[in-house]
């Protein structure tokens, strides 16, 4: 039998070695190229869900590709702006563009980020200069999407509708702008067309379980329509039997269609689980409605009014609470949440009115302030702020909007650069024999990167 020497063995292993590292060598630029590539794919005409799992692709390839390659850098940025980390995705395109990325590729992007943080008066090419050096489907598909939220990001609810309106004509089978639709008529009270969006989702993805579940939420709470709802409440659960709002809607419609045991019996489950904040409110809230109407009122009130302490701006908690200390004799306390709830109902019934009025005349400063000043009177700073930083997009001095913005960030934010930065407007445009207070600081912020995320504030 032949016996290889050892001289034969160990060109041998040498030879395999070296075929490894060869393979290994081979192997990291052909896994790269396919990371890339995918992540593109799912980039291009892809929702929310694919951008996120692109992210995902992209960040997989830390620590194999070098951090430097402008492709990465590139497609990265553009992940990160899609997902609305428009600061981060900013820095990933001058990264880009310095190592190498073309430079009208970079423009691009960074003007769609304007875009989409609202910021459309900002220099660089223009819409109509975009559309006419790049008719790809890919960029048409991101420059409706940028558009769209930059104009809600706004508050531009005509200019949203109308850019929704074109992309659902291109692409009918499309969720995200049929979805941000809704969301529009919700805003406006304007609830079967709200539905209608909805149903126009399912039309092309009947399985598509947000939709199905928005219809049966309107249904119950705004249409009065229980049955239907109920019915979609329970196709929501045979889809996904764990999800604790088609748990809640389907408790609410059995409540309000008489059958309290088998609401309780739903809500005692879910207390077992572990439920974010706004979840352990919604059981809290149909759990003292049901003892309320069972006179069970000393656990009705304590529940209720743990509602109320998380959520203070829920006036429906308020009044039933309200109801539920008007029947155990407590008068003095009901009184003070009728009054509170009453107070809330006002306030939203003016936020819904200030909507409409800006669908059509969106260069409304003052009322844009006026609608950030409703919601941080109801402790709701963080989504104040945003409505008050669109009104520095139309009027960048606007007095009134600096001084409430310096005062949150002053106390809600605790940013004394932030702050610094809105007292110095406040400053400037005081008249001369008005006081104005100190500012938290005297240093100076850094300049601002262009742009901000969806539901974030403007002007930080």
């Amino acid at each position: 039998m032949y016996r290889p020497s050892n001289r034969v063995l160990r060109w041998s292993a040498a030879l395999t070695g070296m075929a490894l590292l060869w393979g290994a060598f081979q192997w990291r630029p052909l896994y790269v190229s396919w990371k890339l590539s995918s992540a593109k794919a799912l980039l291009d005409l892809g929702d929310s869900s694919r951008v996120r799992e692109a992210l995902t692709v992209l960040r997989s390839l830390e620590g194999v590709e070098r951090p430097e390659r402008a492709e990465l850098l590139f497609q990265t940025g553009r992940a990160l702006r899609r997902n609305g980390e428009l600061k981060p995705a900013f820095a990933m395109f001058r990264q880009a563009q310095a190592t190498g990325w073309p430079a009208r590729e970079i423009e691009e992007q960074v003007q769609l980020g304007m875009f989409q943080g609202g910021r459309f008066d900002q220099p660089g090419p223009t819409l109509e200069q975009l559309i006419a050096r790049n008719n790809s489907d890919p960029f048409a598909y991101e420059l409706y999407e940028s558009l769209s939220k930059g104009y809600l990001h706004a508050y531009r609810f005509l200019d949203a509708q109308q850019t929704l309106n074109f992309w659902i004509d291109w692409r009918p089978q499309d969720a995200e702008p049929r979805l941000w639709r809704a969301g529009i008529w919700e805003k406006m009270d304007k609830w079967e067309q709200a539905v209608g969006e909805y149903q126009g989702i399912l039309k092309y993805n009947p399985k598509h379980y947000e939709a199905r579940l928005s219809i049966a939420r309107v249904q119950m709470s705004h249409l009065n329509s229980v049955d239907a709802a109920r019915e979609l409440f329970e196709q929501c659960l045979a889809q996904r039997p764990d999800d604790v709002g088609a748990i809640l809607g389907l408790a609410e419609c059995e409540r309000r269609l008489s059958e309290p045991d088998a609401a309780e019996s739903r809500l005692r489950s879910l207390e077992q689980r572990e439920l974010s904040d706004d979840q352990k409110s919604g059981v809290w809230m149909q759990l003292g409605q049901i003892l309320m109407e069972r006179r069970q009122l000393p656990e009705a009130i304590d529940l209720l009014n743990r509602v109320v302490a998380t959520e203070p701006h829920n006036s429906t908690a308020m009044y039933t609470l309200g109801l539920a200390y008007a029947s155990d004799g407590k008068q003095a306390e009901a009184e003070k949440m009728f009054q509170s709830s009453k107070r809330l109902d006002e306030q939203f019934t003016r936020l819904t009115d200030i909507t409409i009025i800006l669908a059509s005349q969106p260069n409304q400063p003052d009322l844009r302030w006026e609608a950030g000043q409703i919601l941080m009177d109801q402790g709701l700073h963080r989504e104040g702020a945003d409505w008050m930083a669109t009104a520095l997009m139309f009027d960048p001095n606007h007095l009134k909007t600096h001084r409430s913005l310096a005062q949150y960030y002053a106390e809600i934010v605790h940013d004394p650069q932030l702050a610094a930065k809105h007292q110095g407007k406040v400053r400037e445009l005081s008249p001369a024999d008005e006081p104005t207070p100190s500012p938290a600081t005297e240093t100076a912020p850094p300049a601002d990167l262009p742009g901000s995320q969806p539901g974030k504030s403007a002007s930080s």
